[in-house]
């Protein structure tokens, strides 16, 4: 069982939103690239759905803004992997640059939730 420590909790939620994001992410691509079928879009309605909650969850242990960028920035970090692993992207310098200050700037925020 997870420990819901107020400082770390809220990071927590922002990391699984930010999975599950990625995994409807990635349905999509397929679906748009034709990789697999129509049928399939009801996960991405599914990891929709079970997002609202989440973000319920996680705002009882953290702020808003706080959350928003967790989540928005580990999702950047994530889908870029899986991009640049799974789908074989390539990235030009100034979007390494920018995901590379992403990652900082979420460091930046959590630092006084994480110690």
């Amino acid at each position: 069982m997870i420990i819901k420590n107020d400082k770390t909790f809220g990071a927590f939620i922002a990391f699984i939103l930010s999975l599950i994001g990625t995994v409807s992410l990635i349905v999509i691509k397929k679906i748009d690239s034709k990789m697999i079928s129509n049928q399939w879009i009801i996960i991405p309605i599914v990891i929709s759905i079970i997002t609202i909650f989440l973000t319920f969850i996680g705002l009882k242990y953290t702020s808003l803004t706080v959350l928003n960028m967790q989540w928005n920035v580990m999702s950047n970090v994530i889908v870029t992997l899986a991009g640049i692993l799974y789908f074989n992207e390539v990235h030009s310098t100034y979007e390494i640059i920018g995901l590379t200050l992403g990652f900082i700037s979420i460091m930046i925020l959590s630092i006084e939730h994480l110690f």
